[in-house]
């Protein structure tokens, strides 16, 4: 009696089989495409943290509570803080400066993981100074360039030995009251040099171009009565990307925000143009340059004390800038920095209030569209310096913040849970698809880790007009799945969109790959049907395919699961490493009459199967027809243990088994001699369940899985292959 009867006839000619694979995302955003191949880079992403873990996407954080202070060491006054690798061991130290009369410029050394001396190291005793930490000579860890009214000359820098020990060397003179050095390489010459500006009286703003060998000349950019700003620091960087370096001020006592053109491009020579940006803008405190809305250009962040307000300016990509307000009610608004605090792949500000002793931070939403304000840290007595830096030496970026009333320089760990959910979009793959060919999806596979309830899928669309891809399919939550069943086939553009979701915590992606084949339509028809325990394969072809044949050899492979409820993913160490790979099913050649007719006995009853057919030529082997049928699946009447995957397997083994009651399963491990490894108790429900074991600390050999229920013992072999 024939049961069960599922075909999929496809009619092909020569296949040739093409992949793509994506298996790290830290190229960022923005290439929508088409490209022809995935890269290390993606069209869009939300809330997917894709670049501090390289190898992997997981959700974003959820700030839903404070900052966890972590004390550096104690500073009286402290008010401006940095960080750098002072000692040249590999972490990331900090250097903090104190205010008034006493002040000071020290360093704390990170002892490593965010462990710090709290004993600060002496580099300057000087009144009220500023200063920015730069790597001036390119060796030796970072430098320090300190601007001071108190000494002359007024623009100095520290050299650093690469152990902590600084060496002061005049670069330039003529200042009353200067304050907020800058540095940038503004003649293209492969050396940094430094701009320094005047807060009041003489000296206006100068730049010090250094010769290579860390010897400065003096360039008046303007004289007073234009001044700068207070503190802490002149941020550069190409504003109008035309290939120089440009820098941005703000007036403090001016209350003004500007850019300085550097015209080094086109003019041949370093000169600076102003651009004054706003007017009016009461007190400001310092700016920052950072992509805010993610579209290649440097946008402008400033705070103002004087209007108790975080503002934002959009710059076009050529240096005109849109005022945009962040918060217009964010008193006595003191230092900030800008940092991807939730670790999204977008840049968020963090701000200090001395009025609200705190700090907060500012979330970017969509692209810069809007800022939701979230409280980072609260009683923090005179909140004053903010800073980032790589301070744990895990590559994430961390706050650290000064608070002048505590006197006290603290690292804040960050206390969050994941996303609930998050999404990412490729870019718009090329098969490069030719008229002529005809083209075939395959599977798409991937790898990952979903822990407790968390969930990975895929979405996929296909077009031949990547301006227009269409609506996207279903979710795909099966590694291993067709296509053909989600996208039409014969299209040459292929987008796919992994969809996170937190279960507990976030689930983790390392890897996609998808899979399609090119043909020539021809005249092959195939179909495959269960026949009690066989399955008959038959096919009719036409005279062209049969011209010059010498006969057909059968493949057959499982076919992937519908998928099974488990605790975590498999991980393979490649997407070519997969399971379900062809085996032969004829010895000879299978000739005989057209149409043709193959009886394959090596099938087990209730098991979905592929069938790949294969003409045999004398020039050449060529794959003519793919098809497939499902089966029953017959349930025994108590109990069976029905599959165990993968196998062989690396670090983790499911246990797939049918119970006709609830009860408890024992699953044993034994090696080879007999020895028993482990040892699982798991409560079984009514009908199929799916137990994932940990065997990642077993080594290559065959091990026997043996498991009782309820008197009934089943026992299966499995191989580990690392």
């Amino acid at each position: 009696m024939k049961k069960v009867i599922f075909c999929i006839i496809v009619m092909t000619s020569l296949v040739f089989s093409e992949s793509a694979s994506q298996t790290t995302w830290i190229g960022g955003w923005g290439v929508e495409g088409p490209v022809t191949e995935f890269g290390n880079a993606f069209y869009i992403s939300d809330n997917i943290n894709y670049y501090y873990n390289e190898g992997k996407l997981v959700l974003a954080y959820n700030l839903a509570s404070e900052g966890k202070r972590e004390h550096i060491g104690e500073l009286t006054s402290a008010i401006i803080v940095q960080t750098g690798d002072v000692d040249e061991d590999w972490d990331v130290d900090v250097v903090a400066a104190s205010t008034g009369d006493s002040g000071k410029i020290v360093w704390f050394e990170n002892l490593g993981g965010g462990d710090f001396d709290p004993a600060y190291k002496m580099i300057k005793e000087l009144p009220y100074p500023s200063y920015y930490v730069s790597d001036i000579d390119e060796e030796d860890g970072i430098d320090i360039v300190l601007c001071n009214d108190y000494v002359s000359p007024n623009v100095f820098w520290y050299e650093n030995d690469g152990m902590g020990n600084f060496s002061e060397w005049g670069i330039g003179s003529g200042y009353n009251s200067v304050d907020a050095p800058g540095t940038a390489d503004f003649d293209n010459d492969g050396d940094i040099d430094i701009v320094a500006s005047a807060r009041n009286g003489a000296g206006g703003i100068r730049w010090y171009e250094n010769n290579g060998s860390e010897n400065f000349t003096t360039h008046i950019i303007t004289e007073p009565p234009y001044y700068g700003q207070n503190e802490p620091f002149i941020p550069t960087g190409d504003i109008d990307k035309d290939g120089d370096l440009d820098f941005v001020i703000v007036r403090t006592n001016y209350h003004n925000v500007d850019w300085w053109e550097n015209r080094l491009i086109p003019d041949g020579d370093v000169s600076f143009q102003l651009h004054s940006i706003q007017s009016g803008y009461t007190s400001p405190v310092h700016p920052w340059l950072a992509d805010l809305d993610q579209d290649g250009d440097d946008d402008i962040v400033t705070t103002s004390s004087g209007l108790s307000s975080v503002d934002w300016w959009e710059n076009d990509g050529s240096g005109n800038f849109t005022h945009h307000v962040i918060s217009d009610s964010y008193p006595n608004a003191q230092h900030f920095a800008v940092v991807d605090i939730d670790y999204d792949g977008d840049y968020d500000i963090v701000t200090a209030s001395a009025s609200d002793n705190a700090l907060d931070w500012w979330e970017n939403i969509n692209r810069a569209e809007d800022f939701q304000q979230g409280r980072f840290f609260s009683d923090y007595n005179g909140a004053k310096g903010v800073w980032v830096g790589d301070i744990m030496g895990n590559g994430l970026p961390i706050v650290v913040s000064t608070a002048s009333g505590l006197g006290s320089i603290d690292w804040f760990k960050i206390q969050a849970g994941y996303r609930d959910s998050g999404y990412l979009t490729s870019s718009i793959l090329d098969t490069e698809k030719q008229p002529d060919q005809y083209l075939v999806w395959g599977r798409i596979y991937w790898s990952g880790d979903e822990p407790y309830d968390s969930n990975i899928t895929f979405q996929v669309r296909a077009s031949n007009d990547p301006e227009n891809m269409g609506d996207w399919s279903d979710e795909i939550d099966v590694s291993g799945v067709d296509l053909s069943d989600y996208v039409s086939d014969n299209m040459r553009y292929m987008q796919y969109k992994v969809n996170l979701y937190n279960g507990g915590t976030t689930p983790t992606l390392y890897e996609v790959t998808i899979y399609w084949s090119f043909s020539s339509p021809s005249g092959v028809m195939m179909e495959a049907v269960w026949n009690d325990d066989k399955v008959e394969v038959s096919w009719e072809a036409d005279e062209n395919i049969l011209e010059g044949i010498l006969g057909f050899n059968l493949y057959r492979r499982v076919s992937v699961s519908e998928g099974y409820e488990t605790t975590r993913v498999d991980t393979f160490a490649s997407m070519s490493d997969i399971m379900y790979k062809w085996k032969r099913v004829n010895d000879g050649l299978i000739r005989g009459e057209n149409p043709f007719l193959y009886s394959d006995l090596g099938v087990v009853s209730g098991k979905d199967y592929e069938y790949m057919l294969e003409g045999v030529y004398d020039y050449e082997n060529a794959e003519l027809a793919l098809c497939k049928v499902n089966g029953e699946a017959e349930m025994p009447e108590s109990f069976s243990v029905l599959s165990v995957y993968p196998n062989p397997s690396s670090d983790a083994v499911n246990v797939r088994m049918f119970a006709s009651n609830d009860g408890v399963a024992t699953i044993m491990i034994y090696d080879i001699s007999g020895r028993l490894l482990n040892s699982y108790n798991n409560l079984v429900k009514e009908g199929e369940s799916v137990f994932c074991l940990d065997v990642a600390g077993l080594s290559n050999n065959l091990y026997l899985l043996k498991v009782n229920f309820e008197g009934d013992t089943v026992i299966r072999r499995f191989v580990i292959l690392k």
